[in-house]
């Protein structure tokens, strides 16, 4: 599944020269001394998101080939070539350089950190409808419930804890609070 894909044409088409001039604007906006630096690490994010995708469309052939391979001796794993076939047909379909460049203009014109945002914003979206309705107010109704519960066990709460939960307490050393002498 390591195996990338060349485009079926040859020569440079409109998306290679597209490319071409995003990456010469990137270059011109990025420090020199940043510039390998930053090739390098979208070109190892672009293949490992083409690899997950692979990994993603080709699931059950993968699957498959896997069940295939557990079920013969290693001396009979000719009856698993149509599996690894159909699994490298289909990682080809996802490995090749058009699918590469796409990603890559969608990294050098920001579109792809606007996707993310999108789905980090649907994510959040997701939770708070998901979220119970008493859950932004449990910060503020905690010291009042917790006071009742001393009460309920009979003890008496220190300070004034219905309105301040710390009244009554100083700092002493980073983040402990105590009790003055």
């Amino acid at each position: 599944m390591s195996f990338y894909d060349k485009s079926s044409r040859d020569g440079y088409d409109a998306q290679d020269m597209e490319l071409n001039e995003e990456l010469e604007e990137m270059l011109l906006r990025t420090p020199p001394k940043v510039q390998r630096h930053l090739q390098h690490r979208v070109h190892d994010a672009i293949l490992l998101r083409m690899k997950e995708e692979t990994t993603r469309r080709c699931y059950n052939f993968i699957n498959a080939f896997e069940k295939c391979v557990n079920s013969y001796l290693p001396h009979q794993q000719s009856a698993c070539f149509p599996h690894r076939d159909a699994m490298n047909d289909c990682a080809h379909e996802v490995n090749r350089e058009e699918n590469y460049q796409k990603w890559r203009l969608m990294y050098l014109r920001g579109e792809l950190l606007k996707m993310h945002e999108a789905r980090m914003l649907a994510k959040v979206e997701g939770f708070k409808r998901e979220a119970p309705s008493s859950l932004p107010s449990l910060k503020s109704d905690y010291a009042p419930k917790y006071a009742d519960l001393m009460e309920d066990l009979g003890t008496k709460p220190t300070g004034n804890i219905v309105n301040d939960d710390l009244a009554g307490m100083e700092h002493i050393g980073v983040g402990k609070l105590e009790k003055p002498h």
